[in-house]
């Protein structure tokens, strides 16, 4: 999961260094544009409405139900057992798996479900770096990124995967 969050944040800056190369060697700003001013807002509107989802939408994926399924079943430890890597049979894996208890193989199989968590909510942290490149391009002003961009990252870094409260999360649910 941190490899995934690693990347997203990384993208961020990247959207920053791409913007800034394309509008210091564009001639001129995009024609035919609304006022700079209501472009701004606009696309400053749609950042802050997607910068407020991600911290908002996360807590409701997945949802109470879902996890509530997961922990109330008994895992089937054949499938956790399976290699990450290769997708085949690890008896290593599995037998360390059997070892758990019931509670803690139930809480393994939960895990996948904070990724998705993880994933919806750096995507939509993303979304203002994404509206102030869209920006950059439109008004070739790089400086126009910055607040976007930062903004974003912060949002992103906000994101930090937390596998610890996921956990406690779906254990509570668990009843």
């Amino acid at each position: 999961m941190r490899i995934i969050w690693g990347a997203m944040t990384l993208a961020v800056f990247l959207y920053g260094v791409v913007a800034y190369s394309v509008a210091a060697s564009a001639s001129a700003p995009v024609t035919g544009l609304p006022e700079a001013g209501l472009l701004r807002f606009a696309l400053g509107a749609a950042a802050v409405a997607a910068g407020l989802m991600s911290v908002v939408i996360p807590r409701f994926i997945p949802s109470e139900e879902t996890i509530r399924r997961v922990m109330a079943s008994e895992p089937d430890v054949a499938a956790l057992g399976l290699n990450p890597r290769t997708g085949r049979p690890d008896p290593g894996r599995a037998a360390l798996i059997a070892a758990l208890s019931a509670p803690e193989r139930q809480l393994l199989a939960a895990v996948p479900l904070a990724s998705i968590q993880l994933v919806v909510r750096v995507a939509l942290a993303e979304v203002p770096a994404i509206t102030g490149f869209v920006l950059v391009m439109l008004t070739h002003e790089p400086t126009s990124y910055l607040p976007f961009g930062a903004f974003s990252l912060v949002l992103v870094v906000l994101a930090y995967p937390r596998l610890d409260a996921f956990l406690e999360r779906a254990a509570t649910l668990r009843g």
